[in-house]
């Protein structure tokens, strides 16, 4: 299975985030994020992604580098040695430059400059940050022009010509820092090249002309516009994944004429905006999956749920847990128990592998409707629960997927029993009255 990749340890301290009081995340390859309306789930969500954010974005880190002084154009004249260090950023100045880009980030993504916040990243693994650098012969060794290469902790490294102001959009220090955070994170720099967000209502740009006035939907738009002009990635598509992604589908989505059809299995072909609400809800995911290499891609999704049969929602979570098996590291945010229900099954089967007897796995697995791939290992998985607190502040609380879905599940069951049982009592009175007359 392709999700044993390392993952560090990182923690989100909220200390202040809209209602959310004194709480604290860990972040992990799937999280999800229970609770009801209006608590901060999606504020929550958001920043949990933050980070993958952060290690994708050219823009981002490069203005902590603006903000900081440090381009390549301001201090290259000041380089006069054949090798040596250019400078150092303690630790202590990066965690602490995250710990307010995070909370400008939530305020871009919700069009919410009035958030108030106090966030603390606490990242272990991060050390103090050193660029070294040291010269290169281009071409003839009595050439006179020259290349730099510039180290990151005596790690990764970056060429720049030293004699051409640089004409990237981004700084190669930027470049280098943003990838050895991904190194630091998930054990290699490659691990990671893609952040997608899924917001509700993420249909619409399937069928209408919009620009967005939300961070959110503005990113999503941009992302979106990338995803369609690349490459199909079929081939690191898994066999499960292709297949679970169609029948949730029931059949697949495609573009002609710029506009988008929806082709079912029966053989017909209409515009999406003439096909059910779920299929526009499903189809940026489709076209992420199958456009993308899910195993480098970080997704957070928002009520994957949305607009789906019961059944489906079930589907759903095979998807889900499947991404996660191919590599990919996915958050969500759900109200649907049909949808936990499933992930407490995968977990449970999880839970087991390894302990039984493989043939006898492979048909535990078989008879639950899963397979062998689509399974969740538990420590690959969080869950939190928002919950609102007498003095209407609100706690997020560690929520125990391969536990608390059957809980809750039982008490929705046992609450409608004893619903039914009252109405049916009253009825069963009004019934006898009627016959008494």
């Amino acid at each position: 299975m392709a999700n044993n990749k390392s993952f560090r340890q990182v923690k989100v301290k909220i200390h202040r985030l809209g209602l959310i009081r004194d709480s604290e995340i860990v972040l992990n390859r799937m999280m999800v994020f229970i609770g009801e309306s209006g608590l901060g789930k999606s504020y929550t969500a958001l920043l949990s992604n933050y980070l993958f954010e952060l290690m994708m974005s050219v823009n981002r880190m490069k203005q902590f580098f603006i903000n900081s002084n440090k381009t390549f154009n301001k201090i290259k004249d000041d380089i006069r040695a054949q090798s040596g260090i250019l400078f150092t950023i303690p630790k202590s100045v990066l965690i602490e430059w995250i710990n307010k880009d995070a909370v400008n980030y939530l305020r871009y993504m919700l069009n919410a400059d009035q958030i108030d916040a106090d966030i603390e990243f606490v990242i272990p693994s991060i050390p103090d940050i050193t660029f070294t650098y040291y010269r290169q012969a281009e071409g003839q060794s009595n050439s006179t022009k020259s290349i730099l290469v510039i180290s990151i902790n005596d790690t990764l490294n970056y060429s720049v010509r030293y004699d051409e102001e640089a004409q990237n959009e981004e700084t190669c220090f930027s470049v280098l820092l943003r990838f050895y955070l991904v190194q630091l994170l998930l054990g290699n720099f490659r691990s990671l090249r893609h952040n997608y967000i899924l917001p509700p209502s993420r249909g619409t740009v399937m069928t209408e002309m919009i620009d967005g006035n939300t961070g959110l939907y503005k990113t999503f738009i941009e992302d979106f516009k990338q995803i369609e002009v690349a490459s199909p990635h079929t081939e690191n598509v898994s066999a499960a994944l292709a297949k679970e992604v169609t029948e949730i589908l029931s059949g697949s989505v495609s573009k002609k004429n710029n506009t988008y059809y929806y082709n079912t299995f029966s053989g017909a072909e209409f515009p999406v905006s003439a096909a059910a609400a779920s299929v526009r809800e499903l189809a940026p995911l489709t076209m992420f999956i199958n456009r993308y290499d899910i195993s480098m891609s970080a997704l957070l999704m928002e009520e994957p749920e949305a607009h789906l049969h019961s059944d489906k929602q079930r589907k759903m979570a095979d998807i889900m847990s499947l991404m996660v098996a191919n590599g990919a590291i996915v958050h969500i945010t759900t109200h649907s128990e049909r949808l936990l229900q499933r992930l407490q099954e995968l977990l449970l089967l999880g839970s087991l592998m390894g302990r039984i007897d493989k043939e006898e796995f492979t048909r535990l697995c078989e008879r639950v409707g899963a397979n062998t791939e689509t399974v969740l290992l538990p420590d690959k998985v969080s869950g939190y629960q928002l919950v609102l607190n007498n003095d209407n502040t609100v706690r997020i609380n560690s929520y125990d997927i391969m536990r608390d879905p059957f809980k809750m599940i039982t008490e929705l069951h046992n609450k409608s029993v004893d619903t039914f049982s009252i109405l049916h009592k009253y009825i069963s009175d009004a019934l006898n009255d009627n016959n008494n007359e």
